[in-house]
């Protein structure tokens, strides 16, 4: 972390009435009451530290007002306060900045063991951005822009490389971990169609850039796409899920499927509840097939995330509604 604000800096450039250096820190009229009866005989305003940079503040012994250096610059030096909060949000995002620095070389550190880079030529792909057709799909689909800016496309081109001749016509989606590519997905802008270029056992989006020492949720979806409006979100690849490694290291699963109604995604519901996961369950009147279809559509983010938070299930509970549903359906195909 980066020092804090040197106060006793900015407590030296205020200007009072009659202000003198004393031992720990500085004595002079208080501005506030000027002192009542005795004004300009005494000086009974003090700052008092004992550190550069905390613990600093003003106390006057005749009004008995006490303010830290904030307060004190907010009611008495308007031009010094607004430096001092100037100061405060630009120390507040160098601290940030560093942090994300430290954690990105923590992640490239704690994963160099974990997963292997594979190699990712761009040589034959074009930024997203720069390729009018893709980020026209990417803005239907409300894509983040953050997201967009680092997508690639797939062009029709006689000397691709093997890995891409299949892709041609996609978006590819590279899966990082800190600066390592170890994976990418491409996605037809024409069709449904996908394909994975990914480590057996490192079948997962955007894993490897969350916290995974935090207890919050982690929100894991069928679709790299469905992943990017929820926070702390992962995408798992094929119909094999997450490896048990992988799965090792979230705490707090919250298992997302699409809204399909189908056979499968109930048995894949029920497999992870027994594993002691959480399942989002969505309810009847939902009529959209997943999340990326409910933004397309114009439904808004905290909406969704409001939905998701209600209908989450666990345990008995969750394997009674995913009983029903089961029966439900059955009924439905006589």
């Amino acid at each position: 972390m980066l020092d804090k604000i040197d106060e006793i800096e900015l407590i030296h450039q205020i200007v009072v009435t009659r202000k003198k250096r004393v031992q720990s820190g500085y004595n002079f009229e208080c501005p506030f009451c000027n002192e009542g009866d005795s004004r300009g005989r005494k000086r009974r305003g003090y700052f008092l530290y004992t550190n550069p940079r905390e613990n600093n503040r003003f106390y006057c012994h005749n009004c008995h007002i006490s303010l830290n250096i904030k307060n004190f610059l907010k009611e008495y030096d308007e031009s010094l306060y607004k430096d001092y909060i100037e100061k405060e949000r630009q120390n507040a995002l160098d601290n940030f900045a560093l942090l994300r620095k430290k954690r990105k070389l923590k992640l490239e550190e704690e994963t160099q063991s974990d997963v292997e880079p594979i190699e990712f030529d761009t040589t034959h792909l074009f930024p997203v951005i720069d390729y009018q057709i893709a980020l026209q799909y990417c803005e239907r689909r409300k894509i983040p822009e953050e997201i967009i800016n680092g997508l690639y496309y797939c062009t029709y081109d006689e000397n691709l490389p093997k890995d891409f001749k299949a892709v041609q016509g996609c978006i590819i989606f590279p899966f990082y971990a800190g600066s390592i590519v170890y994976g990418w997905q491409a996605r037809s802008i024409h069709q449904k169609y996908f394909h994975n270029h990914v480590q057996e056992g490192f079948k997962v989006y955007n894993i490897f850039n969350l916290d995974l020492e935090s207890s919050a949720p982690i929100h894991i979806h069928e679709s790299i796409i469905d992943s990017l409006f929820i926070h702390r979100s992962i995408a798992m690849l094929g119909a094999g899920g997450l490896s048990d490694a992988i799965k090792a290291k979230i705490k707090n699963p919250i298992y997302c499927f699409d809204n399909d109604r189908a056979t499968h995604t109930y048995s894949r519901m029920l497999k992870y509840v027994e594993e002691g996961a959480k399942v989002v369950i969505w309810p009847d009147t939902m009529k959209y097939k997943d999340i990326g279809d409910m933004v397309h559509y114009g439904l808004p983010v905290d909406t969704i995330k409001s939905i998701i938070d209600s209908n989450i299930h666990s345990g008995l509970e969750a394997k009674t509604r995913i009983g029903l549903l089961q029966s439900k359906k059955k009924g439905l195909k006589k």
